[in-house]
């Protein structure tokens, strides 16, 4: 997990140096693949334009925030009384499966599901697999009475 922190800083250093939309290419290469597979052509498309049409001091900054919130609250998984579900894709390079079962682990409520062949954008990118995930979830946690804490 160092080593995909490390990548994350290292992002950071590369947008103050030269910008937010430096990282686009790489950033949709990490996300989809390279070349883009064609079933993903039009998502990596709409999201470029995102990308490069984000506000750059605010897509900085956000990603700044992102790049040191796993070490400022991962002390608090262990508190969380409410079923939690972490979810990444089998194929993600920063967001991994083991990461997912470590934050899943100290949780008392907490499990984890991975998306096979999947990388980052899988609710854009498998919207039919990450429903069904959210469902049987939810349904999971429903029918076992577990949903304290749960908005209702």
């Amino acid at each position: 997990m160092l080593e995909q922190r490390a990548a994350v800083q290292a992002r950071v250093r590369q947008m103050k140096e030269f910008g937010g939309t430096s990282l686009v290419d790489s950033t949709l290469e990490r996300w989809f693949g390279n070349p883009v597979p064609e079933h993903h052509r039009d998502a990596a498309q709409a999201l470029k334009r995102v990308l490069e049409t984000a506000n750059p001091v605010g897509y900085q900054r956000s990603y700044q925030v992102f790049a040191g919130s796993d070490t400022a609250h991962a002390h608090t998984l262990g508190s969380i009384a409410a079923p939690t579900l972490f979810v990444t894709g089998e194929s993600h390079p920063n967001s991994t499966p083991a990461m997912s079962q470590a934050m899943a682990s100290p949780a008392p409520n907490g499990s984890e599901d991975i998306m096979p062949n999947e990388k980052h954008m899988l609710t854009l990118t498998s919207p039919d697999l990450a429903n069904r995930i959210l469902l049987e979830f939810l349904t999971r946690i429903t029918v076992t009475g577990s949903t304290h804490n749960v908005p209702g």
